[in-house]
């Protein structure tokens, strides 16, 4: 059986998530036994093999991306060189070091981003306190119970669909804080296809702890 990471928590079910670079969690009642978390991954297996076995194609796709030789810019893949200059152009992206990428994305991209979020605030009548643009590792963006959302420079590496599933998402915050069944409901009146845009967000999940 493949190593895999426990969370016990006021659940009534217990759940398995495999994420993009195959870690495996299990999220259970408190109180839940060994044996009855493994007996649930035997019945699982042929699931978390599907799921090991589409993140291993999807991993020799973003070769590139994951060796720093290619970089995702609106969801395409483009060439990346270090050592040069810092320098984005819409060909290439020139990065003295790896560790420069959130700077000159932030500087060449969060303009047109806040513009794009702006528009779709609009649209919705959905309208938060304020929007910045942050880094984080493990997520795409948050809404605090104030308004303030905050999202992931990386969201500027996703296709248009995908970055527009997550800025809608947050703006759903601001009417329900939570992921209710009156939270998905409004995310959908926006987006009908909402599931299928949050799966495909799943082959992205990878960028968030690259950088």
């Amino acid at each position: 059986m493949k190593p895999y990471n426990i969370i016990y928590s006021k659940r009534r079910s217990i759940q398995i998530t495999v994420s993009g670079d195959n870690e495996i969690t299990v999220r259970c009642p408190f109180y839940t036994s060994k044996s009855r978390i493994e007996r649930f991954l035997n019945d699982k297996q042929d699931w978390i093999d599907k799921i090991i076995s589409r993140n291993f194609q999807r991993q020799q796709k973003d070769n590139e991306v994951l060796n720093f030789k290619a970089v995702y810019v609106d969801g395409n893949q483009i060439p990346l060189i270090l050592g040069e200059k810092n320098l984005i152009t819409p060909t290439c992206v020139y990065l003295k070091k790896i560790e420069d990428i959130q700077k000159q994305f932030i500087k060449c991209f969060s303009k047109s981003f806040l513009d794009e979020v702006n528009f779709i605030s609009e649209n919705t009548g959905l309208v938060p306190l304020s929007v910045k643009v942050r880094n984080y590792k493990s997520r795409w963006g948050c809404c605090d119970f104030k308004g303030n959302i905050y999202f992931n420079y990386k969201l500027f590496m996703l296709p248009l669909n995908l970055r527009e599933y997550v800025i809608i998402h947050e703006l759903c915050h601001l009417k329900h804080h939570n992921h209710s069944s009156a939270f998905w409901c409004l995310v959908e009146s926006y987006l009908p296809n909402c599931k299928s845009l949050r799966k495909e967000l799943n082959n992205y999940d990878f960028l968030t702890k690259l950088y």
